[in-house]
C-alpha cells in the first residue's frame, strides 16, 4: 500500500537562505533543506553517543551492491546515511516545500544586512556581492514528507530533529549571517524528541566507528537567549548609525548578527590574547576557511504584531567559552541590561537522563 505524505508546517522567524548552484538565492531549493536537516540530525545522533561519518569524506558510508541483505546493508551505513542518503543507498524520504500550496516557493524579500561600520558594509556586500538583487524568504512553508518506509519511523525521526532546529538551531544556509530561525508547528518537546531519536537509534544495527565524534555534537552545545527588547533599545544599543546593504526598510527582523559575531570575536582575542584559539571558535579566513562555532541569530520577533524583538546566540565549544561571550556582553555597559540575566542552556543533562532511560 502507497504511503500517504505527511506535512511540517513552519514559520521562519527570520528568513530563509537555500542558495543554488550558483549561490543565487531564487527559490527555496529542497537540497538545501535536507543538508540543513542532515546536518542537525548527525548533531544530535553524536551527542546520544553514536557514530556518524562525514558525507564529504572519503571514509563515508557507502554500499558496494554485493550485501546479502538488508540487515548487512544497515550494518554498513550510520545513521544519518541511512536516512539521507550515500552511495548505494538512496534517501528514505522525498520532500516538496511549498507555500499557500504553491510551488516553486520564490523568495519574496529583498535583500538586507545592516551594520554600523563601513569596514564591515564593504565586507559584506563583498561576501553578498552576487546576492544584492536577490529576494529571501519569509513566511510559512509545508515541507510534505513521502516516505520509502512503511512504519512511519522516518517521518518521526524528522519531526523529532525538526522539533530541535526549532528550539536550538535554524534551518537552510548561512545561520552565521542570521539566516534560518523557523518555528516548527505542533513541535515535539525536547525530551520526547532526544528519545524518540535514541530508540531508534538503539533498534538498528547502524555501522560501528572509534573515531572522534566531532566537535558539532548536543555533547558540546550551549546557547542563551534575550527576553523581548524594546525596538528603540535596539536602536539605541546596537543600530547607532546604521548602514544598510540592500533594503533599508524592513522591520519584520533586524539581520546585524555580523556585527555582533565582529564584536564578539574582537573582545574575545584581547581576552585570550591568542589568534590561533580565537580562529578555532569563530573560524578561519585565511588558507583552509573553517567553519564558525558559534552563531548569531538576527533580532526576531516572536509575535509579528509586536514591537519587540529577541536574540539567539548559541555554539559548540566547551562551556567555558559560552560564559567567555556572556560575560564579554555583560562587560559592556550598553549591553549589560539585556545580557546582565541570561541563562546559558546546555543539553548533557537531558543527555544523560534519555540514555539511562532507554538503555
Amino acid at each position: 500500500m502507497r504511503n500517504e505524505p505527511i506535512t511540517f508546517k513552519i514559520k521562519t522567524l527570520t528568513p530563509l537562505w537555500t542558495g543554488g548552484a550558483d549561490e543565487k538565492m531564487d527559490r527555496i531549493h529542497e537540497t538545501g533543506i535536507i543538508g540543513s536537516i542532515r546536518w542537525w540530525y548527525e548533531v544530535v545522533a553524536r551527542g546520544l553517543g553514536y557514530h556518524v561519518c562525514d558525507p564529504t569524506s572519503d571514509n563515508r558510508c557507502g554500499l558496494s551492491g554485493k550485501e546479502k541483505n538488508n540487515e548487512e546493508r544497515i550494518s554498513k551505513l550510520c545513521p544519518a546515511c541511512y536516512l539521507f542518503g550515500t552511495t548505494g543507498w538512496k534517501r528514505m524520504f522525498n520532500l516538496q516545500i511549498t507555500s499557500e500550496g504553491k510551488q516553486p516557493v520564490e523568495g519574496n524579500k529583498i535583500f538586507c544586512q545592516v551594520t554600523n561600520s563601513k569596514i564591515n558594509k564593504n565586507w559584506l556586500r563583498k561576501v553578498f556581492e552576487q546576492n544584492l538583487d536577490d529576494k529571501n524568504f519569509f513566511g510559512s512553508l509545508e515541507l510534505k514528507i513521502l516516505s520509502r518506509n512503511s512504519e512511519k519511523q522516518v517521518e518521526d525521526q524528522l519531526k523529532a530533529v525538526l522539533s530541535i532546529m526549532s528550539e536550538f538551531g535554524s534551518i537552510g544556509a548561512k545561520p552565521q549571517f542570521g539566516y534560518g530561525l523557523f518555528e516548527l508547528i505542533d513541535k515535539k518537546e525536547t525530551k520526547e524528541s532526544l528519545r524518540k531519536i535514541h530508540k531508534f537509534l538503539e533498534k538498528n544495527n547502524f555501522k560501528k566507528s572509534n573515531s572522534d565524534e566531532g566537535i558539532f555534537s548536543l555533547k558540546n552545545y550551549w546557547k542563551f537567549e534575550t527576553d523581548e527588547i524594546e525596538a528603540n533599545d535596539i536602536k539605541n544599543t546596537f543600530l547607532k548609525n546604521p548602514k544598510y546593504i540592500g533594503s533599508n526598510h524592513n522591520d519584520l527582523y533586524i539581520s546585524m548578527s555580523f556585527d555582533i559575531r565582529y564584536m564578539l570575536r574582537k573582545r574575545y582575542l584581547q581576552k585570550s590574547k591568542s589568534k590561533e584559539a580565537t580562529s578555532e571558535i569563530f573560524g578561519g579566513t585565511k588558507g583552509d576557511k573553517w567553519a564558525s562555532r558559534v552563531f548569531v541569530s538576527s533580532f526576531y520577533k516572536e509575535n509579528q504584531h509586536d514591537d519587540k524583538y529577541k536574540l539567539r546566540i548559541w555554539g559548540f565549544t566547551e562551556r567555558y567559552i559560552a560564559d567567555i561571550i556572556r560575560e564579554i556582553f555583560i562587560e559592556n555597559g550598553e549591553y549589560n541590561k539585556i545580557f546582565s540575566n541570561i541563562e546559558i542552556v546546555t543539553l548533557n543533562k537531558t543527555l544523560r537522563e534519555v540514555t539511562e532511560i532507554d538503555s
